[in-house]
């Protein structure tokens, strides 16, 4: 009776584990309808020609993409893909494609039957880009090298309806129609990393210029680079087209010294476990010019001073110089000497 009741309740355990396996898979391999809409803000009811939606399959594991369908879209905006092999262990992605811009939407289990994804028309004009905050911090100085390391955080806010989207095809593009920001003199090692749409970081003389798209919102850029400064200061004049809402410089504490007109006194701030010294300014105007010294800064040692010239090309002028008068003295002598030799012959 025991072991009959026993065999029963294998025999109930293995059917449950057999139908929640079967309705697993099921689960993970039905056929579902992703709906969703295009819905352009600046001018509704209108879509710019062609739109084009993807339908993308991200597998997780092996980090790989696939197109599965495209659609070109009417001005009603709607979309419909049948997705017959919907898999739980992959990643589904909307990509709306106007050609001046890409957008994409993410699609979860919560919301498969009403995707709303927004565009914008495009304007060339940055006259809605303001400036939201500029920090450029340095925090890591190479005495010996006089090198500085600087890390800049930048907020930028389009306040307008329309996407920024410079057009690279017009022949009469210049530097002052590209989203842009000047460097101090003597950068190298520049890097760019930002929550823009994707583009191109584009290095001009003075600085670097951005292919990204600016949709309306707030977003971060992020750039980090190196500089070379002469003695123990450099200058950097730090242009605002669009403006500036806050900017702040900081150096580490006791580095050097941090000026610039109308920016507040020098205070004292921790991050992490590092002190800098900080100075602020509020509210520039569209096309101002911060001029800010940095002074003070460190400078080689003694030791430091003998190995720059040691490792440095005037050590190799200064050898061959050196080399050619030893050469020069020596041939001098020769002649001299012989010379002599000859007077002294000609006596006897």
């Amino acid at each position: 009776m025991i072991i009959s009741k026993i065999v029963s309740i294998i025999i109930i355990i293995l059917f449950s584990q057999s139908i929640f396996i079967e309705s697993s898979y099921t689960q993970s391999n039905v056929e579902k309808n992703i709906i969703g809409e295009i819905i352009n803000l600046s001018s509704p009811g209108v879509l710019p020609e062609p739109t084009i939606v993807q339908l993308m399959q991200i597998n997780i594991d092996n980090e790989s993409i696939t197109k599965l369908d495209e659609q070109i879209i009417k001005n009603d905006g709607y979309f419909e893909f049948n997705l017959k092999n919907f898999s739980s262990d992959n990643m589904y992605r909307i990509v709306v494609d106007i050609g001046y811009y890409v957008n994409f939407y993410d699609v979860t289990a919560d919301n498969i039957n009403d995707i709303k994804i927004y565009i914008y028309d495009r304007t060339e004009s940055l006259e809605d880009i303001k400036l939201n905050s500029y920090i450029m911090m340095i925090p890591s100085i190479d005495r010996n090298s006089r090198q500085a390391g600087v890390l800049s955080m930048i907020k930028i806010n389009n306040y307008g309806n329309k996407v920024f989207s410079a057009n690279f095809s017009d022949p009469s593009l210049t530097g002052i129609n590209l989203f842009r920001f000047n460097l101090p003199e003597g950068w190298s090692n520049l890097s760019v990393e930002s929550e823009l749409p994707v583009g191109n970081v584009l290095e001009i003389n003075t600085g670097f210029a951005m292919s990204n798209p600016i949709p309306p919102g707030e977003y971060s850029i992020l750039t980090n680079y190196i500089i070379n400064y002469e003695n123990n200061n450099f200058q950097f004049d730090l242009k605002l087209p669009y403006g500036g809402e806050n900017i702040q410089f900081l150096l580490p504490y006791e580095a050097g010294k941090i000026t610039a007109e109308n920016f507040s006194d020098e205070t004292n701030i921790t991050i992490g476990e590092k002190k800098y010294t900080v100075i602020s300014g509020d509210n520039f105007e569209k096309n101002q010019v911060i001029k800010v010294n940095f002074d003070n800064l460190p400078e080689p040692s003694l030791m430091g001073n003998i190995t720059n010239f040691l490792e440095g090309k005037i050590y190799v002028i200064f050898l061959g110089v050196l080399f050619s008068l030893v050469l020069f003295f020596i041939i001098i002598f020769t002649i001299i000497r012989k010379k002599n030799m000859t007077l002294e012959q000609d006596k006897k």
